[in-house]
């Protein structure tokens, strides 16, 4: 009993509860997704959902993995880029199989998913709506996003079956 107090005592000690979750260095793998994508995703952009729900648990792992490594000051601006659009990306995609079968993204949320904050960056809840128009819109400016981030609409651009990466973010982008 005195161990476990000794312990709660000192993980709870404010230099040891006060690390922060930005302080990874160095951006996250994005090849668990890479992998879900590979796997789920057709060449031509069409998401197999009901494969990929077999794998819902891996894609919830990979966002937990992006939510206790928020960007940090120390990446390149295309870790950070590659960041966002696969975290908007998956986090689309898993709004989708929290509500499979789904005829349309429209149907969840009362018509406004994009609206709801339910993405964990760090200690905060993020919305679609915001993680593209206030981060990758206003911070990146670069029009190619719009081809990049898919909003499972069938109007929006297809969603790649890769993640992007910082290495290959110029060559995605351009595909996309």
């Amino acid at each position: 009993m005195i161990f476990l107090y000794l312990l709660f005592s000192i993980i709870s000690y404010p230099a040891f509860s006060s690390i922060s979750l930005s302080q990874h260095l160095s951006p996250p793998s994005h090849e668990q997704w890479d992998q879900l994508l590979k796997k789920n995703v057709l060449s031509g952009g069409k998401v197999n959902y009901k494969s990929m729900k077999a794998d819902a648990l891996l894609l919830k792992e990979y966002l937990e993995l992006l939510r206790i490594n928020p960007p940090a000051t120390t990446w390149n601006q295309n870790e950070e880029m590659a960041y966002w659009i696969n975290l908007y990306n998956a986090a689309t995609v898993d709004l989708i199989l929290q509500n499979y079968p789904v005829k349309s993204i429209q149907e969840i949320k009362n018509g406004k998913p994009w609206d709801e904050p339910f993405i964990g960056v760090g200690d905060k809840k993020l919305s679609l709506s915001y993680i593209e128009n206030e981060v990758l819109r206003k911070k990146f400016s670069d029009p190619r996003i719009h081809f990049a981030i898919n909003c499972a609409s069938k109007s929006c651009p297809a969603l790649m079956n890769a993640a992007f990466t910082s290495d290959l973010l110029e060559a995605q982008l351009n595909k996309a």
